[in-house]
């Protein structure tokens, strides 16, 4: 039988770096929202994402797997095992998901499980007459102010579930992702059709060209993501209260997470790319749970493969643990015991493609293995947090244990072998409108090489 029949809330925010969360030096906080569930939950101040873009994270949140064994090279979820949602559904859960990016979509494969998943496209109807499709998806654009619905229309969809769930005699999982944080970076400044054409015009240069990028640019990309976090963090303020209002906030699991960071030149470039440097794969991770832990920070490295585990185990469901890459940190949770922790995550950044990049980070140390240009890199994290001095040769014994500990990690769970699946079959609408939305996003590459597979 479950150990409990609490309610579950996932959050998650696209493209929110650890770093940005919380007190900044001198600076006043970006996210007193966020701040103040902190304070009623557990922090994981080192939690990593296995990848730095989205269909690889939610890929290793949604089945505790790396990337490469549960997706196909499109970064379709394809593997038959049960993913978060279906395993809540099979224990009586009313499951329903609202997110606008087209990489967790159902066309991608993350319908699965849910009563209701809201993925934010609205030319999938058949009935529409193909030749209307290109000239729909490009009055969509043009009328829509931002490639996603904002984290205010995410609420509002979710709230009007919620309602109805509440009245139902089972508890629910409801999972909702926000995009306001990704690229292009909107001003909150009058927030007018300039502001949107301002924001894709420099998202645009910052991406195909980032060396052009003047200062006052570099400056401006930085304020308008910041002003992104502070909206974002205000909805899920607003979330949490419209959650106290209903009197199911003291009876409910809240998880907050981001799937990735993103770069501002650290290391040459902008957003997100396949790289596996912090300052793309540390994310936020607060756990609250009703019995748990209060204001307590952990700085052991833990990874978003950790979460299906995690809930699996304080729910008392009868599932096994042998197929989860991830360890359950309910002990971490409920009893500040962080004994059986790992102390490191494992990264790939490229599960589509036949080279690699993939990495291991522990709390001393970073290895950066990269196929891509034929050399390891080494960080000493105490000294170079910025992960800007390579120091394998001065270490090589370090990285050698290292590499053999990540070799190892990595094999626990091979390519998956429908690595070549096509995944759910897409509609002539649901094509072009996902394509859009990718390319309005920046992911050009993907939306090229799907291009090139299709001729």
């Amino acid at each position: 039988m479950p150990r409990s029949r609490h309610n579950v809330v996932f959050i998650t925010v696209d493209a929110l770096r650890a770093d940005h969360v919380g007190p900044q030096g001198d600076r006043a906080s970006l996210t007193p929202h966020l701040d103040e569930l902190r304070r009623q939950s557990v922090h994981f101040r080192c939690a990593c994402s296995p990848t730095s873009y989205t269909w690889g994270s939610f890929a290793s949140m949604f089945l505790s797997a790396y990337p490469a064994a549960v997706t196909n090279r499109r970064g379709v979820l394809v593997s038959p095992r049960p993913t978060l949602a279906q395993l809540l559904q099979q224990h009586g859960y009313a499951t329903a998901g609202f997110n606008s990016n087209p990489f967790i979509s159902a066309s991608f494969g993350y319908d699965r499980g849910f009563d209701l998943l809201n993925d934010g496209l609205v030319l999938k109807s058949s009935w529409i007459p193909s030749r209307l499709y290109p000239l729909l998806a490009k009055a969509q654009r043009m009328v829509m102010r931002q490639p996603y619905l904002s984290a205010a229309a995410i609420n509002r969809r979710a709230v009007r579930w919620l309602r109805r769930a509440r009245e139902g005699f089972s508890p629910f999982f409801l999972w909702l992702h926000y995009m306001d944080v990704h690229g292009p970076y909107q001003s909150r400044r009058g927030f007018t059709y300039r502001n949107k054409y301002r924001a894709e015009w420099l998202w645009h240069k910052a991406l195909v060209a980032p060396e052009d990028i003047t200062p006052d640019e570099h400056d401006e990309l930085v304020r308008c993501y910041r002003e992104e976090i502070s909206y974002a963090d205000r909805h899920i303020g607003l979330l949490l209260d419209q959650l106290r209002e209903l009197g199911v906030y003291d009876d409910t699991i809240i998880i907050v997470c981001s799937d990735h960071g993103d770069e501002f030149r650290e290391h040459g470039r902008y957003a997100h790319w396949r790289q596996l440097y912090d300052e793309l794969i540390r994310v936020v991770l607060i756990i609250r749970h009703p019995d748990g832990q209060r204001g307590l920070g952990i700085d052991s490295p833990v990874g978003l493969v950790d979460i299906l585990p995690t809930l699996v185990d304080m729910l008392g469901l009868a599932e096994d643990s042998s197929q989860f890459v991830g360890q359950s940190l309910w002990p971490v949770v409920r009893d500040a015991d962080i004994s059986e922790l790992s102390g490191f995550v494992v990264g790939d950044a490229t599960p589509d493609r036949d080279d690699t990049i993939v990495s291991i980070r522990t709390a001393a140390w970073k290895l950066i293995v990269d196929s891509t240009k034929g050399a390891a890199e080494l960080y000493d994290l105490a000294r170079d947090p910025a992960e800007q001095t390579n120091v394998i040769a001065q270490h090589p014994q370090a990285a050698r244990e290292l590499e053999a500990k990540l070799r190892a990690e990595l094999a626990r769970q091979p390519t998956a072998a429908a690595s070549d699946s096509a995944g759910p079959e897409w509609s002539a609408a649901e094509e072009r409108e996902v394509l859009a939305r990718l390319e309005a996003l920046g992911y050009v590459d993907w939306v090229e090489e799907h291009e090139q597979q299709k001729k």
